[in-house]
């Protein structure tokens, strides 16, 4: 039971896209700033890996929609998770996830008055995931943090260059055999994003969060710092 635990204890990470936090397990925070709009979208698909011991070395593949209207931005998504469970084997799950993310700075009438979009911005985040590791095991994560970038976007077109920094809270919710344990932990994520006039864009990030131990009913739910990587595409549209 204590290596079924372990397991559990291996398969968390959150992750972020269009200026708001995600929370798959294993999927990097992806953050991806734009100007304020009236009415814009955004679909995004992702791979990403675990590559320390921490991580459990899981895969998962997501995908996410965003809606941007104004300063808020709110988003739902579905990953694959490929976690060894039971130990040894790898099984497949699906985990779901929804966020939201208000724009701190800057204003829409300062972005307005730029010649080329070149700003800081800052964008506060939370969210919510889930996903059902097994017939009596699930997960409920639930990251907040900020989202720090620095964009340039030339007036004539071309590339746009974002690199950005994402730290964060994490509350995690662990059950497993009627036993259930909270953890909480810091993370911080961070990446580039490209984006081309017209709404093509590719991210990459590397994210780190740590667990500490949670004892539950005498069952120990050790800590543990997972490191994942990944990066994918995403086209937005709209105004």
């Amino acid at each position: 039971m204590r290596h079924y635990l372990l397991v559990l204890s291996l398969v968390f990470t959150a992750t972020t896209f269009e200026e708001a936090s995600a929370q798959f397990n294993s999927v990097p925070v992806f953050y991806d700033p734009a100007p304020s709009s009236i009415n814009r979208w955004t679909i995004a698909v992702s791979p990403a890996f675990g590559i320390n011991d921490d991580s459990g070395k899981n895969f998962a593949f997501a995908a996410r929609l965003s809606r941007s209207i104004s300063r808020l931005t709110v988003a739902a998504g579905v990953s694959t998770l490929n976690p060894k469970v039971p130990p040894g084997d790898r099984d497949f799950k699906i985990q779901f996830m929804g966020n939201v993310a208000v724009r701190v700075l800057p204003s829409p009438d300062a972005e307005l008055e730029s010649a080329d979009y070149t700003a800081f911005s800052i964008d506060l985040m939370a969210g919510i995931g889930y996903v059902s590791l097994g017939p009596d095991a699930s997960e409920l994560n639930i990251p907040i943090g900020v989202g720090i970038a620095y964009t340039i976007e030339p007036e004539s077109g071309g590339i746009g260059i974002t690199p950005w920094a994402a730290p964060r809270v994490s509350l995690r919710r662990v059950e497993f055999a009627g036993v259930s344990a909270t953890q909480t932990g810091v993370g911080f994520s961070a990446g580039v994003n490209a984006g081309f006039e017209g709404g093509l864009g590719f991210f990459l990030a590397l994210d780190w969060v740590s667990f500490g131990e949670s004892t539950s009913d005498s069952v120990t739910f050790p800590g543990v710092d997972p490191l994942t990587i990944g990066g994918g595409i995403r086209f937005r549209w709209g105004e």
